[in-house]
């Protein structure tokens, strides 16, 4: 019995036979009905049906784990998580499947690509659906270049649809039957399979997290990112070292390199050495650089190539790589406060002390050849820094802060000075009476100078030049 059940099953042909003991009329037995056809021998072929029964009808081949080697790179490894299948018996018996074994071959475009084979493993079952886990087991690619077409596909689109067809291998327990092996039900279908999108989230592309700069020469500029690539589907990879061009502007400026890239479902935080080509000289790069500097986001473009990844079977993948990302600006900035600090000597010298408190947010020391700054009040410049270190640099280590005292010149200009002046010393609560009277007695014009302020002897005596600017200036708010 277990035989033809699994004949017709599988619609595997089996020449079935009976031989008649007696037979049985309605109305009672005949003798001599009976004693012609004893003996008679009946068959009949089972699983012989031109159109065999879809027993499978759905398959899904779940949490697939790849893992790609540069020794056997038509050889990947692969596990499975929540493998679901479902399926209709024709038969209203109760049915247990207690265990599945299979072979699966993969094909597109009426080519098989790859065969995958695992043994009896136990499975969770219900009348119309089961569901199983497959362990780590070899792949046998049947045809390298649709292997690889495959994989491209699935690198860089939504989804990409395939064939699966094969044969499994059931263990079931029935009330008629008890335990019973039925071997080759066979199976065709079509299906998707989910693909990585170039690590798009929603249309979004990958995000830059954080970046540092490492270290550095005049030939090439290190810097360590950390890059989140999503993974819309439900499968995981691993494939080793990667490396990608950096494009911006569709220039080349650089490369990428992902020591070990491993990707599961969902948002994956990567860190990548990006190493950038001639920072001093490449007017790409220093631009590119500027904007990081002060502020202000950009967008290169990660390019796959030949060279991307030592993996045969994935070269054609990584070379359709084609990510936009948004490199984010510096979020510390270099400057992190200036002001200007007058002293009694600065009404005569017109030179003040510039104080900046600097920051090195990078694991890199930096170190400061040259300054030429400028420090302006309300849109106005009140004075510059100008200076040479190329003897003697400035350095600051990595990941440390520095207050730096310079001499600032202050600009000459009479209307200048004044107005500035006379703004701090209202902000200041000063009485600009004396200040107003000097400034007309110097036949200048400033914005809502008094020219007809007449301060008193007394208050004239008992004013102190050196102070009033001293107070009025304590306070500046210098850019």
């Amino acid at each position: 019995m277990i035989a033809v059940t699994n004949s017709f099953l599988t619609n595997t042909p089996l020449i079935t036979s009976a031989n008649i003991l007696s037979i049985v009329p309605k109305n009672g037995p005949v003798d001599w009905l009976n004693s012609a056809v004893k003996g008679f021998s009946l068959s009949a072929t089972v699983g012989n049906n031109p159109n065999p029964l879809k027993l499978i009808s759905n398959l899904d081949l779940g949490e697939e784990t790849l893992k790609f080697t540069t020794d056997e790179p038509y050889s990947p490894t692969i596990s499975s998580k929540n493998v679901v299948a479902d399926y209709a018996l024709p038969f209203n018996i109760n049915f247990k499947i207690l265990e599945v074994g299979q072979k699966i071959t993969i094909a597109r475009d009426n080519k098989d690509i790859i065969t995958l084979e695992s043994p009896e493993v136990p499975v969770i079952s219900t009348p119309n659906q089961l569901s199983l886990n497959i362990s780590e087991t070899k792949l046998q690619v049947l045809d390298a270049g649709k292997f690889s077409d495959l994989l491209a596909d699935l690198a860089t689109n939504k989804e990409s649809e395939v064939v699966v067809y094969g044969k499994t291998t059931i263990l079931t327990n029935t009330d008629i039957l008890g335990q019973a092996l039925i071997q080759g039900i066979p199976f065709n279908l079509t299906t998707t399979f989910q693909g990585f999108d170039q690590f798009n989230s929603d249309g979004n592309p990958p995000v830059v997290q954080d970046l540092t700069i490492l270290s550095g020469s005049s030939n090439q500029l290190f810097m360590g990112i950390i890059v989140v690539l999503t993974n819309p589907s439900k499968y995981s990879t691993s494939v080793g070292q990667v490396s990608f061009d950096m494009f911006y502007k569709d220039k080349k400026i650089g490369t990428t390199v992902i020591p070990d890239l491993s990707v599961v479902p969902g948002p994956n935080p990567v860190t990548v050495m990006a190493i950038l080509d001639d920072p001093g000289k490449n007017p790409d790069t220093v631009e590119l650089f500027k904007l990081f500097l002060t502020g202000q986001s950009a967008t290169v473009n990660i390019k796959g190539n030949e060279h991307s990844t030592n993996i045969t079977s994935l070269i054609p993948a990584f070379k359709s790589i084609n990510i936009p990302s948004s490199m984010p600006p510096l979020k510390t900035p270099f400057i992190k406060s200036s002001r200007i600090v007058f002293d009694n000597q600065t009404a005569t010298t017109n030179v003040s002390t510039g104080i900046v408190e600097m920051t090195n947010p990078f694991v890199a020391p930096i170190s400061i050849y040259a300054m030429n700054s400028s420090f302006s009040f309300n849109g106005i410049e009140l004075g510059s820094l100008e200076q040479n270190n190329y003897n003697n640099p400035i350095f600051i280590p990595g990941n440390t802060d520095q207050t730096l005292q310079f001499p600032v010149k202050m600009v000459l200009d009479p209307v200048v000075s004044f107005t500035v002046l006379r703004t701090l010393a209202l902000q200041n609560n000063l009485d600009v009476t004396v200040l107003d009277s000097l400034i007309a007695l110097s036949n200048v014009s400033v914005p809502g100078a008094d020219p007809n302020a007449n301060p008193t002897p007394e208050v004239i005596q008992s004013f102190d030049m050196a102070k009033f600017v001293t107070t009025a200036m304590a306070k500046i708010p210098v850019t």
